[in-house]
């Protein structure tokens, strides 16, 4: 049974993972090789998912994270963007 929870810093590496893999296993039949690594370079990243985690306010409600004996198996981050309807990003 996995617990869904606010991440902290020390899910990063998890939300990292879960969020790459997922982006690759999407994406691998109708994206480049190339495209998909690049843009895994550009929003997956450890200083962004880091400054993500900390940072919360008027759009942005952070990451979440559904953990299963200590591993993150998977992530969601987002916020409201306006009043309705809402918008999220999930990676599983």
């Amino acid at each position: 049974m996995f617990e869904v929870k606010k991440a902290g810093t020390q899910h990063i590496e998890g939300i990292i993972q879960v969020c790459t893999d997922g982006y690759r296993d999407t994406y691998c039949e109708t994206h480049s090789e190339e495209y998909i690594e690049r843009v895994i370079k550009q929003f997956y990243h450890y200083d962004r998912i880091y400054e993500d985690v900390l940072s919360s306010g008027e759009g942005w409600d952070g990451w979440y994270i559904a953990e299963e004996n200590v591993k993150v198996v998977g992530a969601i981050g987002g916020g409201l963007t306006e009043k309705a309807p809402a918008r999220y990003l999930c990676c599983t």
